[in-house]
């Protein structure tokens, strides 16, 4: 899915697995792009990643820094369907 940020750039997002399933979050580090890894997909997870900025479908963000994707996430976050996600690394973020 393509998701629009508030200052007008797009991001590409993967969302796979249990479309029921807890949201999941994954950041997979840089560089690179967020294709979900296949034995990642699990019952009960709905994966979620995305191509980090000026990486594969995703929008360039000149002048980020490495803190500027926290913001991306925000918006995913914000996206219909999502009102309570897991991040990869942590308990429960939202």
């Amino acid at each position: 899915m393509i998701l629009e940020t508030p200052d007008g750039r797009t991001l590409r997002v993967y969302d796979d697995a249990d479309p029921d399933g807890a949201p999941v979050i994954v950041h997979h580090g840089t560089p690179g792009v967020g294709a979900l890894y296949a034995p990642w997909l699990e019952d009960g997870v709905r994966l979620i990643g995305f191509d980090r900025a000026g990486y594969g479908g995703s929008m360039r963000d000149r002048g980020r820094d490495i803190a500027a994707v926290a913001a991306d996430v925000r918006v995913i976050a914000a996206a219909p369907g999502l009102e309570s996600f897991r991040s990869s690394n942590s308990g429960t973020a939202r």
